[in-house]
């Protein structure tokens, strides 16, 4: 999921303009995934346990919307604020505000 959100980030910044369609089927791959870890699950190893969050889920859960932003503007192959969304989601997913150090 976060290699995924740092591959787009990636491509985003150049130039290449072949890649879109792959980008965009990613971002969905990496959008799905990120609803399904940050529900909770129940823990059917202990029994009469409750659910279980995954301790990633706020990170996750703050960066949801940034990579639905960015897979809109994906689609629109706005690559600006795709990558101003890329950059915000993988801030979010490494607990930083908003800018991504390299």
């Amino acid at each position: 999921m976060q290699s995924e959100l740092r591959s787009i980030f990636y491509w985003l910044e150049g130039t290449d303009e072949t890649q879109w369609a792959s980008k965009i089927a990613m971002a969905k791959n990496c959008l799905a995934t990120m609803r399904q870890r940050a529900k909770p699950v129940k823990d059917s190893s202990k029994p009469g346990s409750g659910t279980v969050v995954n301790p990633d889920a706020e990170k996750i859960n703050k960066a949801i919307p940034h990579v639905e932003a960015m897979l809109y503007a994906l689609h629109g192959r706005g690559r600006t604020k795709a990558l101003e969304s890329a950059r915000a989601a993988v801030a979010e997913m490494r607990g930083e505000k908003h800018h991504l150090q390299q």
